[in-house]
């Protein structure tokens, strides 16, 4: 038998629960709560291509971090080896789940050779329809093949360039790069200030990612870190999503050779109490 106090409680439930769905399902005069994950998807109708070739991140003796975006949500791996060979497979696993449905992606190569050549290409196949029992795939694409070397731990010296203050002039990229002649160099150290403010996804690829892949980036890699500009702007949470580092933070240390490196988050330069007002 149930009691009117029982019933209650049941109808408060219940009207809980349709209020939230209406919620994120953006029904009546409720603000949304979550996007359709389809919007997600960049220019769709152009077919699914890359919106950016890999680049190579977070360099070690070991291994390293494979970055690449795609417009269509995606399964992706990369297919790798050592010299010329493509013998191997990795993708990513969080939590004991293989990565998916996903269009910006980060897969690490571990357990990598120190100072040895490996060659390496991506490949991101389109999932149509992700439900718990029907997983359907569209068209697989598949990247250049790139080779890049992993760390000397024993080197001697180490070079690297160094760039900030670009502000969204990407043509300074390659036009710095073709400076350095043909003087060899490890790695590319971008340290701030790259950006007036963030805006969008396409700013970083057209504004960094393009030009550091039309000058070096798939085959040497680039560390990076955030500068007060960094931290403008409604896109500025989402920007660590499009690079890695060594700790996966902002700030970071590294060896390269018999140099050892401490990287500072320089995302503000204001005191702390000041972050609080821009959110507000």
């Amino acid at each position: 038998m149930q009691t009117k106090s029982s019933l209650k409680r049941r109808d408060f439930i219940g009207n809980i629960s349709k209020a939230s769905l209406l919620g994120v399902l953006g029904v009546g005069n409720t603000t949304p709560l979550v996007k359709n994950i389809n919007e997600l998807s960049a220019h769709p109708a152009e077919g699914h291509i890359f919106l950016s070739q890999p680049y190579l991140q977070a360099p070690s003796e070991n291994g390293m971090s494979i970055m690449w975006i795609t417009n269509k949500l995606c399964y992706s791996w990369v297919e790798y080896g050592e010299g010329d060979q493509l013998n191997q497979k990795a993708h990513e696993i969080k939590d004991g789940l293989v990565n998916a449905y996903n269009r910006v992606n980060a897969v690490r190569l571990s357990n990598l050779k120190p100072n040895t050549t490996y060659t390496y290409r991506v490949v991101s196949k389109e999932i149509l329809e992700f439900q718990p029992y029907k997983l359907v795939y569209g068209e697989s694409i598949t990247s250049d093949t790139r080779t890049f070397k992993t760390v000397e731990p024993k080197a001697k010296e180490v070079s690297w360039l160094i760039m900030n203050d670009i502000h969204d002039r990407p043509q300074s990229i390659p036009h710095l790069m073709k400076l350095n002649g043909n003087d060899p160099y490890d790695y590319v150290f971008f340290n701030g200030d790259m950006f007036d403010y963030q805006t969008d996804e396409q700013q970083i690829i057209n504004h960094m990612l393009a030009p550091c892949l039309e000058s070096f980036a798939s085959s040497k890699p680039f560390l990076f870190v955030r500068g007060n500009h960094e931290t403008r702007g409604k896109y500025s949470r989402e920007l660590a999503d499009y690079f890695t580092s060594p700790s996966g933070k902002y700030y970071y240390s590294y060896q390269w050779g018999p140099v050892y490196n401490i990287v500072l988050d320089t995302g503000e330069d204001k005191p702390d109490d000041a972050l609080c007002m821009q959110v507000l």
